[in-house]
């Protein structure tokens, strides 16, 4: 069957479905608005399949094979043969110490509950590698069985060297278990990742990257994100076969410009006081999102002309398009009007607001591109906030507005400051919001939490009956403990 989500399917009937799961993703959303996990992200994009059943979970820097049941019967079935222990389950990882023997077990309890796993020593290659069969499913079962037997896994900071520079080296290799109606075992495998093989962390942390980005798919996508994929100040966004590195402080690139040998590359060095050194150039690319088109250039010092990072809220404004009430789509801070796009490919006349004649006339080329009329929408340039007022004066009323400011710019009224103004300009907005409409309020300011900004968004509404709805982050935009989340959004709809 095929799924809008993910590559990487190992086998899939009408009972069972088995994929090979990318490091960097938990199973199952850890937190509803922080993070995408497998399962909620495979029915994100697949919102009309039933939904699939967990059998078990993989940790979020765990691959390998993970199974789900797709019909009640497998659910009963396998969640049966998961309690009896009659699932055989076979892990391989990596460790710094040779072991001191090549077959043993482990029987230590954990949280109080029977655990047990053996273990055998498998050839190896820049580290030695270990089989080891758990048989029982504890959490965290086999990494704290490898700490106890003197093997910490390459890369676990909570049961290892907590200062350990590389990625988990643990992997799902095989599973083997019943299908219902069957009279034979069924066997799953995975191969060991690339992550195995590679000869440094650095160089680890970037095959990382690439397995999750792979299994993610499209067109354009952000390859290294920073801290969370192992580089810190550093981004790796791809557009079709361009590729952008990113450096927000003085870092040593030479390890990323290594692994980007060969390919088009545009580096972009930020020098602080908003000052940008672009190395490189690129033809302009077109890319597909969510089937639509947009042009990305990469002449510009800050900017591509397309934020991935706003990947499912434009996927959001598609899909609620049909449940908004009549009337024309208003974007603020449009840039080159991506969420525009959207909201005229649904059929709806829209109003783009930029303070740059530049990124209107960009935005124009995306409409042109997805087959749309520039002339049949409105392009409005100028300081958002003194266009809220013109169009509240008119008596001009949106079914649905997007508020993505910058975190400081200049326009006719003045310097504008998420931190001091974004409230106020909440409530302006509301004033042009329909009842039943919906408002998308979204920010990069560093300084704040996803809380900081909901505080913010329910201030500017007054009080007044809402729904609100946070979607994670893209999975390409992983999350590291102690980083500022990159942006944060909250969708939220004026009940009538």
């Amino acid at each position: 069957m095929e799924h809008a989500f993910p590559s990487g399917v190992i086998f899939e009937d009408d009972h069972l479905l088995a994929v090979n799961k990318p490091s960097g993703i938990s199973t199952h959303t850890p937190n509803k608005d922080l993070c995408w996990g497998w399962y909620e992200y495979f029915h994100w994009f697949n919102p009309g399949v039933e939904k699939l059943k967990l059998l078990h979970r993989l940790d979020r820097d765990t691959s390998g094979v993970l199974l789900f049941a797709k019909s009640p019967e497998a659910s009963r079935e396998l969640a049966g043969q998961w309690e009896s222990g009659s699932v055989f389950k076979r892990y391989v990882f990596a460790t710094r110490r040779k072991p001191q023997k090549n077959s043993w077990k482990i029987d230590q309890s954990i949280d109080g509950q029977k655990a047990c796993t053996e273990f055998r020593a498998l050839s190896g290659g820049a580290f030695h590698r270990i089989e080891a069969l758990p048989k029982t499913g504890r959490t965290h079962q086999v990494r704290i069985h490898a700490s106890v037997s003197g093997v910490p896994i390459v890369g676990d900071r909570e049961h290892g060297d907590p200062k350990d520079s590389w990625p988990l080296l643990l992997h799902a290799a095989e599973l083997r278990c019943r299908a219902p109606g069957a009279t034979a075992d069924s066997t799953f495998s995975a191969p060991l990742p690339e992550t195995f093989s590679a000869g440094s962390a650095r160089a680890t942390w970037w095959k990382r990257a690439g397995l999750l980005r792979e299994a993610m798919s499209g067109d354009a996508s952000r390859w290294v994100h920073g801290m969370a994929d192992g580089f810190p100040e550093q981004v790796v966004e791809r557009f079709k076969d361009v590729w952008v590195l990113s450096n927000f402080t003085e870092v040593r690139e030479d390890e990323l410009k290594k692994a980007l040998s060969g390919r088009k590359l545009v580096i972009k060095r930020y020098l602080g006081q908003g000052r940008v050194e672009n190395v490189g150039q690129a033809p302009p690319v077109s890319v597909v999102e969510n089937g639509l088109r947009y042009k990305v250039r990469f002449d510009e010092a800050t900017t591509t002309g397309l934020y991935l990072d706003q990947r499912e809220n434009r996927l959001m404004l598609k899909r609620i398009m049909g449940r908004l009430p009549p009337g024309p789509v208003l974007n603020c801070f449009a840039h080159t009007c991506s969420f525009s796009v959207v909201a005229a490919c649904a059929g709806r006349a829209t109003a783009s607001i930029d303070l740059s004649a530049k990124y209107l006339e960009w935005g124009k080329r995306n409409f042109i591109l997805n087959s749309l009329d520039p002339e049949k929408h409105r392009w409005l340039r100028g300081d958002t906030a003194d266009w809220i007022k013109r169009l509240k004066k008119k008596d001009e009323r949106f079914a649905a507005i997007i508020l993505d400011p910058p975190s400081f710019s200049r326009g006719k009224l003045g310097a504008f400051s998420v931190e001091k103004d974004l409230e106020s300009l909440i409530r302006e907005a509301l004033s042009l919001l329909l009842p039943g409409g919906s408002m998308l309020v979204a920010t990069n300011f560093q300084k704040w939490s996803r809380e900081d900004l909901l505080a913010r968004v329910e201030r500017g509404f007054r009080g007044r009956k809402t729904v609100l709805r946070q979607i994670p982050l893209p999975p390409d935009f992983p999350y590291a403990s102690g980083v500022p989340l990159w942006m944060k959004s909250v969708w939220v709809t004026l009940q009538e």
